[in-house]
């Protein structure tokens, strides 16, 4: 993988496929989810969720 491509993915300018998180996270030598913040956290930045 390019490094730029991952520096894309890195800062929000691009979508990681599927593929390409299970690259990733192969390489880190992890699992897919660890890639992704846990929901709570996330639960500021989703408003609507709480109507």
């Amino acid at each position: 993988m390019d490094r730029a491509y991952i520096g894309l993915i890195e800062n929000g300018k691009s979508a990681a496929s599927i593929i390409t998180l299970v690259k990733l996270a192969i390489a880190l030598e992890c699992e897919v989810g660890d890639l992704f913040p846990y929901i709570e956290d996330l639960r500021p930045y989703a408003g609507w969720l709480d109507e």
